[in-house]
């Protein structure tokens, strides 16, 4: 009866301890700009996933609360189209972009896992954030799990 007992509040003790290290463990693998146009009203930040199921439900705010003008989903493939996106515009290949609203991150999509190693600037997703006032901050919510996360990031 007493084994059963510690058995019982050791689950319930290592079942907390989990949770906890889960949560504060967020999947979304995201760091600062890679590019920012002039005065910082356009910029592509590398996005991925490092978790073990898609990220849902991303929405984008800048500056506070502030919607910005346009937010979207890039699929970079290297550098040289990161540089190339801040010229994208709605006809785009398909595939390219994509909205915020149709996009689920999928997983095994962290920043340092796909690196190439042959060629160090190889990027698998970028948000590409823009408005017409300077972003000194932008805040990516998403769902993982049923459960709300938010990422801050800070720009100079």
């Amino acid at each position: 009866m007493r084994g059963k007992f510690f058995f019982i509040v050791g689950a319930v003790i290592s079942l907390f301890v989990f949770i906890g290290i889960w949560l504060c463990n967020p999947p979304l693998d995201a760091f600062s700009t890679i590019f920012h146009g002039s005065e910082n009203k356009q910029i592509v930040i590398p996005i991925g996933n490092k978790g073990i199921s898609e990220i849902k439900n991303i929405e984008v705010v800048i500056n506070g609360n502030n919607k910005p003008d346009d937010a979207k989903i890039l699929n970079i493939l290297n550098i040289h189209h990161a540089l190339e996106a801040f010229s994208l515009s709605s006809d785009v290949e398909d595939g390219e972009v994509k909205e915020l609203e149709e996009f689920h991150l999928p997983i095994g999509t962290a920043i340092n896992k796909r690196l190439d190693p042959d060629n160090n600037d190889t990027i698998s997703y970028g948000l590409k954030v823009s408005s017409k006032f300077p972003v000194n901050e932008v805040t990516i919510k998403y769902r993982y799990f049923g459960i709300q996360y938010s990422e801050n990031l800070l720009f100079n």
